[in-house]
C-alpha cells in the first residue's frame, strides 16, 4: 500500500475531500497512530506495511464527510485503550445488524391527538392510493419506437396515503370524513418528480428507464388537517406542511414498446429531510433514511385523468398512466455503524482530556 504523508492535520479531527491515494486512506506522522477513518461507507481494518500504521480502508475514496480520527503511540500501548476501541467498533457493526437499527415510527397526525407514534418498518409500510402520471413528450419518441439510448424525458406522479399497516400488523388511517367538534378529514398527499433516462431495451423486450442526472428530482409528502386532494382536478396535492422530502437514486422501471401494459417499478429515495413530529427514529440516533418504492405503473391510466398533475397540464404528446406504490422508510444501514464510532471518538476525546489532565 502507498501512504501519504502529510503534516498539517492535527489531533482534532477534521473533515475534508481530497489527500487520498487509489491503494489507502491513510496519513500518518512520526509521532502518532491514525487509528481509523469514518465515513457513512463501511470500513475495515488494515495494518499499513510501510509506516507501521494502523488505519480503515473504505469502498468509497474521498468526498466530503470523512473524519480522520487520531490518537497517539502511547496512547495505543495501553491495553485498556485497544480493548475499548475494538469493543466500539464492534459494537457499531453488530448494532447496524440488529432489528433496532432498521426501525422508523410513524405518527400518523404529528401533533394533532387523534394517533401515536407506532413502529413502521423493517415490517410495516405506507399503502398509497392509485394516482395519476405524466412523461411529458414520450409518446411520440416511445410510441411503437426503440429510440437511441440517451433520450431523457420528465416524469410528475401525485397520490395520497390510504393506509398505514405498522410492524405489528395493526393498520391506521386517517380519518375520511368530518366528526365536528372532534376532528376533521384529514390526508397525507404525495407528489413525486423523476427525470428518466432511457438506456435500452432490456432481457425482456422493454423500454428501460433509470434516474438521469438532469430534471426535477424529488420526493414529497404533505399532511393537511383539511381533506381536499381532487384526483379530476388534479389540485389539492401539494399544499399543508412537509412531513418528508427526498431523491431519487435508484430505479427499476420498463415500458413495453406498445405503451398498453402493466410494468413494475421499484425505485429508492435519499431521504433529506422529515418532520421529526410525524417520522422518528425510536432510540433518537442521528442516522440517514432511505425510502423505498414497489408497485404498478399501469399504462394506460386505470383511474380518471387528472387535469394537472403535480401542477402541469398535460397535452396530445405526453405518456399518461397510473402508478400504484407501497412504500417503506427505513434507516440506511451504514449510517448505523457511524453512530457506534462517533462513540469511539467520544472515548478517544475523554481519553485524551483525562490523561493530559
Amino acid at each position: 500500500m502507498t501512504c501519504f504523508h502529510h503534516l498539517g492535520f492535527k489531533e482534532n479531527p477534521v473533515t475534508f475531500g481530497k489527500f487520498f491515494s487509489t491503494e489507502c486512506t491513510c496519513f500518518c506522522r512520526s509521532n502518532e497512530i491514525v487509528i481509523f477513518w469514518t465515513h457513512q461507507n463501511y470500513v475495515i481494518w488494515a495494518r499499513h506495511d510501510t509506516c507501521n500504521d494502523y488505519h480503515l480502508e473504505s469502498n468509497s475514496r474521498g468526498g466530503l464527510g470523512w473524519r480522520k480520527h487520531v490518537i497517539s503511540p502511547s496512547m495505543w500501548s495501553s491495553t485498556k485503550m485497544k480493548k475499548s476501541l475494538t469493543f466500539c467498533f464492534f459494537t457499531a457493526l453488530a448494532f447496524a445488524a440488529s432489528p433496532a437499527a432498521a426501525q422508523v415510527a410513524l405518527d400518523l397526525d404529528g401533533p394533532g391527538p387523534l394517533f401515536t407514534s407506532k413502529l413502521v418498518s423493517p415490517n410495516g409500510l405506507i399503502d398509497l392510493d392509485e394516482g395519476n402520471m405524466v412523461i411529458l413528450g414520450a409518446k411520440p419518441v416511445l410510441q411503437g419506437n426503440i429510440p437511441l439510448p440517451g433520450a431523457v424525458f420528465q416524469a410528475y406522479f401525485q397520490t395520497a396515503v390510504t393506509n398505514v399497516v405498522y410492524n405489528d400488523g395493526s393498520q391506521s388511517a386517517l380519518p375520511q370524513f368530518d366528526f365536528l367538534p372532534f376532528f376533521t378529514a384529514q390526508e397525507i398527499t404525495a407528489q413525486f418528480a423523476i427525470p428518466l433516462l432511457y438506456t435500452g431495451l432490456d432481457g425482456n423486450g422493454r423500454l428501460n428507464l433509470e434516474v438521469a442526472n438532469t430534471g426535477a428530482n424529488f420526493v414529497n409528502f404533505y399532511y393537511d388537517s383539511s381533506k381536499d386532494a381532487n384526483i379530476p382536478a388534479g389540485t389539492g396535492f401539494g399544499d399543508g406542511t412537509n412531513i418528508l422530502s427526498g431523491t431519487f437514486v435508484n430505479l427499476d422501471f420498463g415500458v413495453s414498446p406498445t405503451l398498453t401494459s402493466a410494468s413494475i417499478f421499484e425505485a429508492t429515495a435519499t431521504v433529506n429531510y422529515y418532520d421529526p413530529a410525524f417520522f422518528s427514529v425510536p432510540l433518537q440516533l442521528a442516522v440517514v433514511l432511505r425510502l423505498d418504492l414497489d408497485g404498478l405503473v399501469k399504462i394506460p391510466p386505470q383511474i380518471p385523468n387528472s387535469a394537472q398533475i403535480v401542477g402541469y397540464t398535460p397535452n396530445n404528446s405526453d405518456l399518461l398512466g397510473s402508478l400504484d406504490l407501497t412504500a417503506k422508510v427505513v434507516p440506511e444501514a451504514s449510517s448505523m455503524i457511524m453512530v457506534g464510532l462517533v462513540a469511539t471518538g467520544g472515548l478517544l476525546g475523554m481519553y485524551r482530556r483525562r490523561r493530559n489532565g
